[in-house]
């Protein structure tokens, strides 16, 4: 099993590929769970600037670094390595036909990606994506393109998707990316985007956005046997994100922040990202109905619970649902899993949610406890070719499995307000919009229900 591929970044629980990792544990704490009889390889690459600056395809006609400034490298990097572990795992005992890549958030979108990609045809038997799809980390999205170029233009006060840029500027673009020191150009990085680097569209890697390189790829590719993915989520995934909101001088149960007019209003614009102008009202009352927002309740606590869990359903699960359907129309048995077992103290007047991460720290963790023992003998079985449910995916069931202090439970009716109200919408789309409409999508008027 490849590991390692996780969420790294300047902030614990981002999304992005930057300079550290995300959640950091010792030789003695990520020992704490037995590794089951499986030889794993851990996979280190190239991260934040160094590991995902996108110049290539940006300019790639009018500058001569671009052998230097290659897009995506980072996900090149574990391309790389599992050639090298398709290549040398006999010789530690690992079977070269049975590769399974593992990866959380970030990681689970490269492993995704690299295979949706095609270029590791032949490389993967199984994944693991946990807390993260091909979507997650991919340029776009949550509403943030172009973190390069951007960079670029507030370094260089040069507009590189300008037409008819003189040659001085060129040269200015040149120097500065072949000569600066690395904190120099992080200064100009956009510090409102807790995506951080992105993959990007480049034309050799990936050469389109996740959905169609899906689409274009033949089912499971030449493998004699179906591909075999185990993804799933954390029950409060964006738990994560409003603690750090919280953290940075959001007060946890400010009246003025969570109620009933201000989760309308952010819900609506998210929803105007994905949906034209005229449907976003009618789509809203279905998800008042769907969620049971009530104007009349005054319990600020539930009304951060609610904000939780339906920004849990925009970002997390219904992408998660989108990518099992990937994978099923490519051939695969996919299964899916929702974690729902504490691990952190956050709690906001006696709720205590699940967040993104959780499942690392139970599952590496010597205090696992339950959840996180199941959680490793799920990954271990299924490395070996045990499935972690009775049956694979059924979309007229939905069927699941339940992961917490109390073992593993098959469930049914996976996420249903991530897949009715949801649905098979980005949020935001950045697959159909094009630029303009992004950027225009946020000044959208808020809609008025009543």
């Amino acid at each position: 099993m490849m590991w390692k591929l996780r969420s790294a970044a300047y902030e614990p629980h981002n999304f992005e590929y930057s300079d550290d990792a995300g959640v950091t544990m010792s030789q003695r704490r990520s020992a704490g769970n037995p590794i089951g009889g499986i030889v794993v390889v851990t996979v280190q690459y190239r991260l934040g600037f160094l590991g995902f600056l996108n110049v290539k395809n940006l300019l790639p006609d009018v500058l001569q670094i671009t052998t230097n400034f290659d897009s995506n490298v980072g996900a090149h990097d574990v391309l790389l390595a599992l050639n090298w572990v398709k290549k040398n795992i006999e010789s530690f005992g690992g079977d070269p036909d049975a590769i399974t890549v593992a990866g959380h958030s970030a990681g689970a979108s490269i492993a995704s990606c690299l295979y949706l990609s095609g270029k590791a045809d032949g490389l993967i038997s199984r994944l693991i994506l946990a807390s993260g799809t091909s979507e997650s980390a991919f340029d776009g999205s949550w509403g943030y393109r172009d973190v390069s170029a951007k960079l670029i233009k507030s370094a260089t006060y040069t507009d590189i998707h300008a037409k008819n840029l003189t040659q001085s500027e060129l040269d200015e673009v040149e120097s500065y990316m072949e000569y600066r020191e690395i904190d120099d150009v992080l200064e100009h990085f956009d510090q409102k985007n807790f995506l951080g680097w992105p993959l990007v569209v480049d034309g050799e890697l990936f050469e389109d956005v996740p959905r169609v390189m899906a689409e274009n790829l033949n089912s499971t590719q030449n493998s004699s046997k179906p591909l075999e993915v185990f993804l799933g989520v954390t029950r409060d995934e964006w738990a994560a994100f409003e603690l750090k909101l919280m953290l940075d001088g959001v007060k946890a149960l400010d009246p003025a922040i969570y109620n009933w007019r201000m989760v309308v209003k952010f819900v609506s614009k998210i929803l105007a990202f994905a949906y034209p102008r005229n449907e976003i009202t009618s789509k809203m009352r279905k998800m008042v109905d769907g969620y049971g927002f009530s104007a009349m309740n005054p319990n600020v606590s539930s009304w951060v619970e609610t904000t939780i869990d339906v920004l849990t359903d925009a970002f997390f699960a219904s992408r998660a649902i989108r990518e099992a359907l990937y994978y099923q129309k490519l051939g695969a048995n996919v299964y899916l899993y929702e974690f729902t077992q504490p691990a952190s103290s956050f709690l906001i007047d006696g709720y205590k949610p699940v967040l993104h991460g959780d499942d690392l720290s139970l599952l590496f963790g010597r205090k696992g406890g339950m959840a996180g023992r199941e959680m490793a003998r799920l990954w271990t079985d299924f490395v070996r070719g045990i499935a972690p449910a009775t049956e694979p995916l059924d979309t007229s069931r939905w069927n699941y499995v339940e992961i917490d202090d109390e073992g593993v439970t098959e469930r049914r009716d996976f996420r249903r307000n991530a897949r009715t109200l949801w649905g098979l919408r980005d949020a935001p789309l950045y697959i159909d919009f094009p630029k303009e409409a992004l950027e225009k999508a946020w000044q959208h008027p808020t809609v008025t229900l009543f």
